[in-house]
């Protein structure tokens, strides 16, 4: 009301997704799947287009799969090729490695982005303190090996569609 609005409708995630991808009321009968891969959760939802409406039929979900899982996957990956350089072994879940890991998962971070653009991506972070080891990070991902890292996640977001489609008979 402070904006000025006198009326407010809400609509469904999945209902805003798909119109976002360009769905219209003119679009011809079927169903459409929205694959909402989000921070820390993946969440798949089934619609229905028909008469010239739109809705939700179905939606299935992993709580526990998100982008920050595909993160962690890269950062694991960095981490294990450092461990093996600096004869000191590296977990991400090592509270001692603080500030380094933070900087080490933003240039991860940055590297996955230039995958989808470039088959390699370069990760330098010079003087890296992780805990009290100071390591020079010099290393080439390639698109390849982030598909292979992250193979199964996808394989199991892809399960979950699965399991939603054939909940609903298709």
């Amino acid at each position: 009301r402070l904006a000025g609005f006198e009326r407010v409708e809400l609509i469904q995630e999945p209902i805003a997704s798909a119109l976002a991808a360009g769905w219209t009321k003119d679009d011809a009968a079927g169903a459409w799947m929205v694959y909402d891969l989000g921070g820390g959760t993946f969440d798949a939802s089934l619609l229905e287009t028909r008469d010239g409406l739109l809705r939700v039929i179905g939606h299935d979900g992993d709580n526990f799969l998100g982008g920050r899982d595909f993160d962690h996957a890269l950062l694991d990956f960095v981490l294990d090729a450092l461990s093996e350089s600096a004869g000191h072994r590296f977990h991400r879940a090592d509270p001692g490695l603080g500030a380094g890991l933070r900087k080490l998962k933003l240039a991860v971070e940055d590297a996955k982005i230039e995958l989808t653009r470039d088959r390699a991506a370069s990760l330098l972070v010079p003087a890296l303190r992780l805990g009290t080891q100071v390591v020079d990070v010099d290393l080439t991902l390639s698109r390849d090996d982030l598909e292979r890292l992250c193979r199964p996640l996808v394989d199991r977001s892809i399960a979950v569609c699965q399991r939603l489609l054939r909940t609903h008979g298709l």
